[in-house]
């Protein structure tokens, strides 16, 4: 068997950084990365509640307690994330999150409906 050549080692290489990346968006945004990278800091971790001063202070909801999320339609939510709530706390995530991201966050939110919903 022939040694492979410089080229082709290349090509291999190049294919094998593509397949993850390729992966990932066959499966799309990941809700959970999402939240934890863009909600965590104001709404507290994933299906915990907020720290106190944030409630009192900011007015802050626990965005993955199930009283709070069941009063939201899917699409609701998008909307919120989309426009914000008019509050100088939560700004509109238009410009920073694509829709399919906004989408796959809100899913993973009523992740929460379910686990502990009535």
């Amino acid at each position: 068997m022939k040694p492979l050549r410089a080229p082709s080692l290349l090509l291999v290489g190049a294919l094998l950084l593509l397949l993850p990346r390729t992966a990932a968006a066959q499966n799309g945004p990941d809700g959970k990365a999402l939240y934890d990278r863009l909600c965590k800091s104001c709404h507290g971790p994933a299906g915990a509640q907020p720290t106190p001063a944030m409630v009192k202070l900011m007015k802050v909801q626990a965005v993955t307690d199930s009283a709070f999320i069941t009063k939201f339609s899917e699409d609701s939510l998008v909307t919120i994330l989309e426009k914000g709530t008019g509050s100088k706390y939560m700004k509109p995530y238009a410009e920073k999150m694509t829709r399919e991201e906004m989408v796959a966050l809100v899913k993973y939110l009523k992740t929460f409906e379910r686990k502990s919903g009535p």
